[in-house]
């Protein structure tokens, strides 16, 4: 089950990266490198609130684990005043740091009543504190798109991990990599490949492959309380 279940979920990543590469009909553009291809502005966003950011990761540790990921939608209770999201972003590079999401798993169950769904969070978690990611590349059209080689690292996280049963929480960091889409002001996607280790102890250790889709809501600005 365990390979039928990675084998879906890679096919799955393939074919949104088929429909990411076409999805874009760029015209009458022969050069990569041209500067009618460079973005018009550059993208600051800064802010306190914000829709989710979703994301949907296998975990490779044998126990068919298809978890769910989302950002805080704004800064309370975490922290008031800090911002949840700072971005920046030319053509050719960006910088982002994220407050806070949390990625886990959702059991479902029939077994209290067969006329009814029982839903429940899972003991695999992983809760993610102030992730930085770095990106660069090449655009490929002046409205703000591009696809970008990712690098993130994850300084602060409390994940639960196999070994033990997902019965104790660890404190690891995490460091990832894979692609970034970016189709407008608006819209991104990334595709990761990711791996988080526990501080004292590097064979506790997490691995993941998903993707993750952003959108800014009211377009990137300056949206943080002050």
């Amino acid at each position: 089950m365990a390979k039928k279940y990675k084998f879906i979920f890679f096919i799955f990543l393939i074919s949104v990266c088929i429909k990411v590469i076409y999805a874009q009909n760029i015209e009458n553009e022969i050069f990569l490198f041209s500067e009618n291809l460079t973005w018009k502005e550059n993208v600051f966003d800064l802010r306190s609130f914000d829709i989710p950011h979703v994301g949907f990761f296998y975990c490779f540790d044998n126990s068919n684990n298809i978890l769910l990921r989302l950002s805080t939608p704004t800064a309370f209770p975490v922290l008031f005043i800090t911002p949840i999201n700072v971005t920046y972003a030319n053509s050719y590079f960006g910088i982002n740091c994220l407050l806070l999401d949390f990625t886990f798993k959702i059991d479902i169950s029939y077994e209290l009543d067969p006329f009814r769904l029982d839903f429940s969070i899972n003991k695999h978690i992983l809760l993610r504190f102030l992730p930085l990611s770095l990106w660069g590349g090449f655009p490929i059209s002046s409205n703000g798109m591009g696809i970008y080689l990712l690098f993130e690292i994850a300084p602060i996280n409390i994940f639960t991990n196999k070994n033990d049963n997902y019965k104790q929480s660890h404190f690891g960091i995490g460091i990832n990599t894979g692609l970034k889409y970016i189709f407008s002001r608006y819209i991104e996607i990334e595709i990761k490949y990711e791996n988080y280790f526990s501080y004292n102890n590097f064979t506790i250790r997490n691995q993941y492959i998903g993707i993750t889709f952003y959108y800014r809501l009211l377009g990137p600005d300056n949206y943080w309380i002050n």
